[in-house]
């Protein structure tokens, strides 16, 4: 899964994008859970997405909400400052460089609940 993952952000393979959003879309299925209403990327500062040219958490939050005929909202939230990238911190210091940078933007109403597409195990972790 590290290398899907680290192959898709640094190296531009975007066909495992594809592969795991369908993994992704398979495994919220089988849970037999509802469904998120608004599957949200986590988006990337401007100046990184410029850098990397695309948005891994976008390209994966598309291929897991097509089959169940989700509409992917990548204006939800909104990259308001640059992060150091979690790769080059530890412990502490990754769970306070994801602190406040991810306002929330989108529309919300009672009992609506969000999946937000991160791209690193890590750094979903980071924010538990």
């Amino acid at each position: 899964m590290d290398y899907l993952i680290k192959a898709l952000k640094f190296q531009g393979r975007l066909a495992f994008a594809r592969l795991l959003g369908g993994l992704l879309g398979r495994m919220i299925a089988e849970r037999g859970e509802p469904l998120p209403e608004m599957p949200a990327p986590v988006p990337l500062h401007p100046s990184r997405l410029r850098e990397r040219g695309f948005n891994q958490a976008l390209e994966i939050a598309r291929s897991a909400a097509r089959p169940a005929g989700l509409t992917v909202r990548s204006d939800s939230l909104r990259r308001i400052r640059a992060t150091t990238p979690q790769t080059q911190l530890a412990g502490e210091a990754r769970r306070h460089n994801v602190r406040g940078p991810l306002p929330f933007t989108g529309p919300l109403r009672r009992g609506m609940w969000q999946l937000w597409m991160m791209s690193s195990r890590r750094a979903a972790r980071s924010m538990n």
